[in-house]
């Protein structure tokens, strides 16, 4: 257990490290965050594969393409916030840092 832990701390060490520009959202603080009906509600991107998508996601998140031209074009409400998901966190962090970055991007 404790190698298990140490683990998951380094990877996510390493992923702040690669991507110290992307802000970063714990699973606590995403699941108070969409439990309150006072604040607007984050558009959720899964940034995962198209079968990891198909084996579970979050409620009403939308599965990212992996064409980031093709996330570019979408129309997003750029006064909305975003929060993009994946398993471990790189893929999430490599597709904030190739979109259009926002303040309002997790």
């Amino acid at each position: 257990m404790f190698i298990k832990i140490v683990s998951w701390r380094l990877i996510k060490l390493l992923i702040q490290l690669q991507f110290p520009e992307i802000k970063q959202l714990s699973t606590q603080d995403l699941a108070t965050w969409l439990s309150n009906e006072q604040v607007t509600p984050p558009l959720l991107l899964d940034a995962r594969t198209p079968e990891e998508y198909q084996v579970s996601h979050l409620l009403n998140a939308q599965l990212v393409p992996h064409n980031l031209e093709d996330l570019n074009k979408q129309k997003i409400d750029v006064s909305t916030p975003i929060v993009i998901y994946c398993s471990v966190g790189y893929r999430s962090a490599a597709i904030d840092r190739s979109s259009s970055s926002s303040p309002g991007i997790w």
